[in-house]
């Protein structure tokens, strides 16, 4: 399991506040007791729990409750470490400060202590902490600051990029890391790239061979190895074993940060050929068709 990616997947979601609840409850809750853990009606505590169910993060519920198995275990403790200290309390007040700049004309970032909002998880923000993160943004270029002998951290005001930032799905650090909303132009190729994707391109004279090589965003990785997960769960226990490994290699190569377009291709087309000569089914060799489109535009 790609705990990295299935993370993705329940990041501040309901599903993810019943996997932490489950495991501060010990492993085990009754369905009333894990919808008042999350606080939510019942509709939304059955979707969690069959998100975490589609997930293979937990058993199959019974009168005695819903439990936890090995694989919930495992990524419960890395959230709560996370949230603890972590990437997902570093976003949080990342996310929490970039917010309340965007709303109005601000002083200083440390007047985000004061404010109702500056705390996740059940423990509010400390100074360094948004000292930290007052850093962060800044040199990010999500935020503009002024800084002077005395003080850093004022007038702080909110860029574009920061506003698109804050409708990314993910941290604010994997918006940074997959190159934002940012377009980047080589005229002397007419190249243009936006969302995150990188292109290097090899231009010059006549006779020269230009050669492309174009990395997938984070975004869209994120979309392939959902599709991915999917269609391992939806392959027969008995299917012949080269169609899940040769599924399994596609998902090696999204979780991989320098995945290409043509080394993705390629490895779903290879699962193609795989599904249709061993006859896995219809429904993977749809879905495989599918991916293969995803990762090609």
């Amino acid at each position: 399991m790609n705990i990295d990616f299935v993370h993705s997947q329940i990041r501040g979601t309901l599903a993810e506040d019943a996997l932490v609840a489950l495991e501060a409850a010990g492993g085990t809750l009754s369905h009333d007791e894990l919808a008042f853990a999350i606080g939510s009606d019942t509709q939304g505590t059955h979707d969690a729990y069959l998100e975490l169910e589609r997930l293979g993060l937990i058993g199959a519920a019974s009168y005695d409750g819903v439990p936890l198995n090995s694989n919930g275990r495992r990524l419960a403790d890395m959230i709560v470490k996370s949230r603890t200290n972590g990437p997902d309390r570093w976003d949080a007040v990342q996310r929490g400060l970039l917010a309340w700049i965007g709303e109005a004309t601000r002083n200083a970032t440390s007047d985000y202590i004061s404010t109702e909002t500056a705390t996740a998880f059940g423990v509010p923000f400390t100074t360094a902490e948004i000292a930290q993160a007052t850093e962060f943004l800044a040199d990010k270029g999500l935020v503009n600051i002024v800084s002077s002998l005395q003080a850093s951290g004022l007038r702080p005001a909110i860029t574009s990029e920061g506003r698109y930032a804050l409708h990314h799905r993910g941290t604010l650090g994997e918006f940074v890391k997959s190159g934002g909303s940012s377009t980047t132009y080589d005229h002397s190729s007419n190249v243009s790239v936006t969302g995150g994707s990188n292109v290097a391109v090899q231009s010059g004279g006549q006779g020269n061979v230009q050669t492309v090589t174009q990395t997938l965003s984070v975004d869209s990785r994120i979309q392939i190895l959902a599709k991915v997960n999917e269609l391992l769960i939806a392959l027969a226990r008995d299917a012949d074993p080269s169609v899940r490994t040769a599924i399994e290699r596609i998902q090696d190569e999204a979780a991989n940060d320098q995945s290409t377009v043509a080394s993705m291709r390629d490895k779903a087309l290879a699962a193609m050929v795989a599904a249709v000569a061993t006859g896995a089914g219809q429904q993977i060799v749809e879905g495989l068709a599918q991916l293969a489109k995803m990762i090609t535009g």
